[in-house]
């Protein structure tokens, strides 16, 4: 991608102004607030009215906590449309808060800024202070990213600095363990997981989850929300009954939550025994081969680094350590999905019993 325009003011300046407007829109419309716990970490939301609170929070309702005195991270939210705060001019011509080639974003000293063209919003981070303002153009036109996994982008940035990350990774399991699922967009991530949690599995996410390596794996739910395309709806009848945009699949996945259908296997954590690649679909059973850990580096990093600009190197970091701690298969899945759940049960009890 070649280079863009720079931002019209130097970074901090507009982050301070961005601020500034957050705090207008919330003394126009009210303030929501709104806590959750990501990975034992609390996160602090402020929402200029009830309308940004009541979309943008629906996917994180499941890790909603109590209010702290000092969350580890807050961000503000506000809109244009409702709040008539407009960007401030230091905002610069949207084209400087792009990305640049595949995690360079615009920085400039503690900040961190990026307009992600596909959701119309532009997140502006204060790593010193923890610190975040999200503004979207208008509160009742939400995009499909921010309807199903917002601040996904702030996140990303924010908890590299606690020794966690967000992956690319649907994430399921039973009571033997979980398993992450990596794969490319389409690889089939999002049936799999939806087809498990039908037979029974626990659910921490579709496509994206945060993970901490240390002498364990551990796996944390960010979203309840799963997307998946309207011709796969009917392999996923339950989840198909949980849509809520039938009338935005011309343009956008099915979105439903996963709470609505059980909300008890709706998991905020588990401990990961296996992570697995999607790489293929054929008839017939599924396959499971065993791959080395540096085949699996290989292998799970690009949709992470791809999906979610941020800190590759730390990204890296973490996921070379998964494929070092627990056992990496390559798996073709089956196009009868039924079976693909049955493979991944007694995958995760034979790593039971050698345990």
């Amino acid at each position: 991608m070649s280079e863009q325009a720079p931002v019209a003011r130097p970074l901090d300046d507009f982050a301070l102004a961005a601020a500034l407007c957050a705090e207008e829109a919330i003394a126009r419309l009210g303030l929501r607030e709104a806590y959750f716990k990501i990975a034992g970490l609390t996160l602090k939301t402020r929402f200029a009215g009830d309308a940004l609170h009541d979309q943008i929070s629906r996917p994180l309702a499941h890790i909603r906590s109590e209010p702290v005195a000092e969350p580890d991270l807050t961000i503000t939210v506000w809109d244009t449309a409702l709040s008539g705060i407009p960007l401030p001019k230091e905002a610069g011509p949207a084209a400087g808060h792009l990305r640049r080639g595949l995690a360079l974003l615009q920085q400039e000293g503690r900040y961190l800024s990026l307009f992600e063209g596909v959701d119309r919003g532009l997140s502006v981070y204060d790593v010193e202070n923890e610190t975040a303002v999200y503004w979207v153009p208008d509160a009742t036109r939400i995009s499909e990213g921010d309807r199903a996994t917002p601040f996904r982008v702030i996140l990303n940035w924010w908890l590299p600095s606690k020794n966690c990350a967000m992956v690319h990774s649907a994430g399921i399991g039973t009571e033997a363990g979980g398993v992450l699922l990596f794969g490319l967009s389409g690889a089939g991530k999002s049936t799999t997981s939806l087809a498990s949690f039908e037979a029974g599995f626990e659910f921490l996410a579709d496509d994206l989850c945060a993970i901490t390596v240390a002498e364990d794996v551990t796996a944390y739910s960010v979203y309840c929300s799963a997307k998946v395309y309207e011709h796969n709806l009917e392999r996923v009848p339950n989840f198909a009954s949980l849509v809520t945009n039938p009338q935005g699949l011309e343009t956008e996945k099915a979105i439903g939550f996963l709470t609505q259908w059980d909300e008890g296997r709706v998991v905020r954590a588990m401990p990961i025994r296996a992570a697995i690649v999607l790489t293929a679909k054929e008839p017939g059973p599924p396959k499971l081969n065993r791959i080395a850990p540096a085949m699996a580096l290989r292998m799970f990093a690009p949709p992470s680094v791809l999906n979610l600009p941020g800190p590759t190197k730390s990204l890296l970091g973490i996921l070379a350590r998964l494929c070092s701690r627990v056992p990496c298969y390559e798996m073709q899945i089956s196009t009868e999905l039924p079976e693909n759940p049955r493979a991944l049960r007694q995958l995760l009890a034979s790593l039971e019993t050698r345990a």
